[in-house]
């Protein structure tokens, strides 16, 4: 019974996307903070997600921040925490703060305060209403994405829109829980 129990929470793992990676188990990814340690940890196995973890507590938090994100993301708004290289050229508050970009094409609007981004998402939709006559984002909405490749030659210097951002307004009103497994500076948001 205990050996079919294993196999039912890891089935239940990798359903809620995680994989888990027993102490005598290679999880074969250098870049994992526990490579090479004979210890249990776990992977996020979302698309693009390199989060790891050892304790099991913190499944619940990591599939919270997923959630968050999803959320922003169908608002046309990316959230990057203040330890995350946020990718866009020349962003002031990469590494540095949390922050969020409009991920709408054409638009390089970056701020700090949540409360800023109802008043920047209602700007959209008015325009979408001028342009269209109809409320809302298109279902099929084109999202400006981050530069990923250093030597492309296209800059998105010329979509950042700093003149609306104080220095002043650099905290959210929730922050990210740190992960206790890991004080580095690659260590992924949990809630």
């Amino acid at each position: 019974m205990t050996h079919e129990n294993f196999h039912k929470k890891n089935a239940q793992l990798i359903n809620d996307g995680f994989q888990r990676f027993r102490a005598t188990e290679d999880c074969g990814t250098v870049e994992c903070q526990f490579y090479g340690q004979k210890t249990t940890h776990f992977h996020c196995r979302r698309l693009g997600c390199t989060f790891t973890f050892k304790n099991k507590c913190d499944i619940e938090k990591h599939k919270s921040y997923h959630i968050k994100d999803d959320a922003y993301a169908k608002d046309g708004f990316k959230k990057f925490y203040k330890y995350e290289e946020c990718k866009y050229e020349g962003c002031v508050y990469s590494k540095a703060t949390n922050h969020f970009h409009c991920i709408r094409s054409g638009c390089g609007f970056t701020f700090t305060s949540t409360s800023q981004m109802t008043s920047h998402k209602r700007k959209h939709e008015r325009r979408h209403i001028r342009s269209s006559g109809v409320m809302g984002l298109s279902s099929g909405g084109s999202f400006l994405m981050p530069k990923e490749e250093p030597g492309d030659e296209s800059s998105n210097d010329d979509l950042m829109d700093f003149s609306a951002i104080s220095s002043k307004n650099s905290s959210l009103s929730a922050s990210p829980t740190t992960q206790q497994s890991s004080n580095g500076p690659d260590a992924h948001p949990l809630a």
